[in-house]
């Protein structure tokens, strides 16, 4: 069966996706709202897990690829009360290093991006809306006014606010409770060796009061710096704090929400950058839609949820595999394309609901108000469980 496939966002889901796809011979096209030639931030890293994540990556043979860029000392983790008594101290080595290593995001969305073949990738695509037609294909139309016509299969990678979730369901992301504020410092052992050391080589957290104070390495010498907080959504505005004015907002933010906590760790922000605001969304644990024929979502688009398991790309990686192999079998005629879909949204249903209702569990231990050497001791379990 030739198959006309459209993948929407070249994200880890969807280039994955792409990737397995062309790598077994079955063709696709890939359309992505991004600039290439601009440089945006594509998150900080994270940690591929050998049953999924770097099973997907294999599968695609790029395995290889990821070992050169993979950093064994990057799952160190460092938790920390807020007056700065260290409560666990796991080192970037062992077992756990060894299966779990870390990686940039950027680093492992450049392996992907460019394993796929020439002219895959379509840049400043940014999807309005997916046309169903009367013949069962579909038709893709673009901010830009241009329409890519007679898909078979449209995949929906579009991330939390996925355009095309609107085609299987009219829910929406809604706010987690928890409210982000990211910085990041440059060459911080260089520059900073002091935070530096503090950190360590993989994350720092500071846990205690409903809220924490996060530092994670990067691969590029820089550590991503995040202030968590349980407020509303709107807390942005409702802080009155002003926001554009970097000094003064660092101080205001320091002095209401860490005003007794270790100068060390509020020092993060001080010597941080430019600050990005960002409430964090989810979409309900188990959520489900109608199967639709010719449709169907793959990562944030399917499941979206806050980063507190740290699965959600190898969540999204084995959606590309399982549903890689599926499409394979309607392409070679061994099942039907509505088959593959329904085979795909049953695995991948059981599969998500149990990393989103483990990623909710984790935000509720964190922010739960216990004292940090309770969430220290359950955390350690958790670890300890993993191993």
């Amino acid at each position: 069966m030739s198959l006309r496939i459209a993948i929407i966002g070249a994200g880890p889901g969807g280039a994955t996706l792409a990737r397995l796809l062309q790598f077994n011979g079955v063709p696709c096209t890939v359309f992505d709202l991004d600039n290439p030639a601009v440089t945006r931030s594509q998150g900080g890293s994270l940690d591929l897990h050998p049953e999924s994540g770097q099973l997907a990556l294999k599968e695609a043979g790029l395995f290889g690829e990821f070992k050169k860029y993979m950093r064994l000392e990057g799952s160190a983790l460092r938790l920390v009360e807020p007056s700065g008594g260290i409560l666990l101290d796991i080192k970037g080595e062992g077992p756990r290093a060894e299966t779990r290593p870390e990686i940039d995001r950027r680093e492992l969305r450049e392996i992907l991006l460019n394993s796929l073949k020439p002219g895959t990738l379509h840049w400043e695509k940014k999807l309005i809306n997916v046309e169903s037609k009367p013949n069962g294909k579909f038709n893709l139309h673009f901010a830009d006014a241009t329409v890519e016509e007679e898909y078979d299969l449209v995949i929906g990678a579009d991330g939390a606010w996925s355009r095309v979730r609107k085609l299987l369901t009219d829910d929406k992301p809604f706010y987690s409770g928890i409210f982000c504020v990211e910085t990041r410092i440059e060459d911080v052992n260089n520059l900073f060796p002091k935070t530096g050391e503090i950190i360590g080589p993989g994350g720092c957290f500071y846990i205690g009061e409903g809220k924490a104070l996060m530092a994670q390495r990067n691969g590029d010498r820089s550590a991503r710096i995040y202030a968590m907080l349980r407020v509303p959504e709107d807390w942005g505005v409702s802080s009155g704090i002003n926001w554009s004015d970097h000094n003064t907002a660092v101080e205001a933010l320091l002095a209401q929400q860490f005003n007794q906590w270790d100068e060390n760790a509020k020092l993060w922000f001080r010597i941080g950058g430019e600050m990005t605001l960002r409430p964090l969304y989810m979409l309900p644990v188990g959520f489900k839609w109608n199967t639709k024929p010719g449709v169907t979502l793959v990562g944030d688009a399917a499941h979206l949820m806050t980063p507190f398991a740290g699965v959600g790309v190898n969540v999204a990686l084995t959606d590309a595999l399982e549903l890689s192999k599926t499409i394979i079998s309607a392409a070679r005629n061994e099942i039907s394309l509505s088959t593959a879909i329904e085979q795909y949204e049953i695995m991948m249903y059981e599969r998500s609901a149990k990393s989103a209702q483990l990623t909710l569990d984790n935000l509720n231990l964190r922010f739960s108000g216990e004292t940090p050497q309770n969430i220290a001791n359950k955390y350690k379990a958790v670890m300890l469980g993993d191993n």
